[in-house]
């Protein structure tokens, strides 16, 4: 179970995330437990310079990652217009 995840503790296991909010880098800005048995996660990047945001999302049921992102209309700044960045 992912109960106990946040940013700052993936920063002490990977230190090349960024959990500090920042003005000139992207940060992680959400890190959390997800789903009814906390079997999924949700992992959000923030780019300062446009405000976009990525996120990764594990579904706790089918373990599927999706990768979406927003908001970005008419695809801009690397979140194409579908809001979708990855397959997965």
């Amino acid at each position: 179970m992912y109960t106990s995840v946040t940013a700052t503790k993936l920063a002490v296991i990977e230190p090349s995330l960024n959990d500090a909010v920042s003005t000139t880098r992207p940060y992680i800005s959400n890190a959390a437990a997800a789903g009814t048995n906390n079997k999924g996660w949700t992992l959000t990047v923030t780019s300062p310079k446009t405000s976009n945001t990525f996120t990764i999302t594990r579904d706790e049921a089918t373990s599927d990652l999706t990768f979406t992102c927003g908001p970005a209309p008419g695809g801009k700044a690397g979140c194409p217009s579908s809001q979708v960045w990855a397959e997965g």
